[in-house]
């Protein structure tokens, strides 16, 4: 049962477009990587530009305001799971990621390794029930898929396996 207000073909669009610009997310911060010559400074830029455009949506919307304004009450009352700030560190991961290795291994080449990951531990989320309203189990297309996925993966990598840029 999906509780949330959005219907299912708006959020699968909104992921969509979201998706389409990850790899300019990764492009980016791997040019920007490759010129500070570390990929933390680049997360540090990274995330300090969107902790902006998030400070002004808070400021913007009341509803958000509001939500926001909630936090403290909310961990104070142990109302959000510890493990839900674990978000953080996995984005922060993606984002030096990006910064250490999108530039030298290629944006296309980056991309398809990170889905391909994202895809393996989406399918492990959703089976044991971490971050879903409710377990997805695995069923012979899903896997199909996820295997389609690595297959792709080793597709677009191999050539670099072969090279002395790799």
């Amino acid at each position: 049962m999906n509780k949330n207000k959005y219907s299912t073909p708006l959020l699968m669009l909104a992921t969509i477009l979201a998706g389409m610009l990850s790899p300019m997310q990764s492009a980016v911060n791997g040019q920007l990587g490759h010129w500070l010559q570390d990929g933390n400074a680049c997360a540090v830029i990274s995330f300090a530009s969107g902790l902006v455009v998030m400070f002004f949506i808070i400021i913007a919307r009341k509803e958000t305001r509001q939500q926001f304004a909630s936090i403290p009450t909310l961990i104070k009352k142990r109302k959000i799971p510890l493990w839900n700030w674990f978000a953080g560190l996995c984005g922060a991961m993606v984002v030096f990621s990006e910064g250490a290795s999108a530039s030298a291994l290629g944006v296309a080449t980056f991309q398809t390794a990170l889905i391909s990951a994202l895809l393996l531990s989406g399918l492990l989320c959703d089976r044991f029930g971490i971050g879903v309203e409710e377990k997805k189990y695995f069923t012979p297309w899903r896997i199909t898929g996820a295997l389609f996925a690595v297959i792709a993966t080793i597709f677009v990598v191999s050539p670099q396996w072969h090279s002395t840029s790799f």
